[in-house]
């Protein structure tokens, strides 16, 4: 059970709960011994032109302009803050979110579910 999904966790719960964004990924205290778990990473933002829910504002942490700026940094972030974790003891992580919703353009797929942002290959 994830108590508080990454906001102010005070110890309840079946896991050590964390948002990340921005900052770098890093391993969560050791003095707690619940399974580490980053409950949300990532914000990458492409917005998608024809495929938004309004052109006129987006949200995300970190804006690309293309495709592939976009899968260099998603890349970058796995392979040198999210795999290095594992050895750590990280159990799991769990992107933003699936697909862009409202004017949050931070997913993986656009809004309208009709255009994956990057190549499958690098995600699955």
């Amino acid at each position: 059970m994830d108590a508080v999904s990454g906001w102010h966790d005070n110890g309840a719960g079946e896991l050590r709960s964390r948002h990340t964004y921005i900052v770098r990924l890093k391993y969560a205290s050791k003095r707690d011994k619940r399974p580490y778990f980053i409950s949300e990473y990532g914000g990458y933002n492409l917005a998608v032109k024809g495929h938004l829910w309004d052109p006129e504002r987006r949200f995300g942490y970190r804006f690309f302009n293309t495709k592939r700026e976009l899968e260099i940094a998603y890349s970058r972030l796995i392979r040198r803050q999210l795999i290095p974790l594992i050895k750590k003891g990280l159990t799991g992580a769990v992107y933003t979110q699936l697909s862009d919703v409202e004017t949050e353009t931070n997913g993986f797929y656009t809004y309208d579910r009709k255009l994956l942002k990057m190549d499958e290959g690098l995600i699955i």
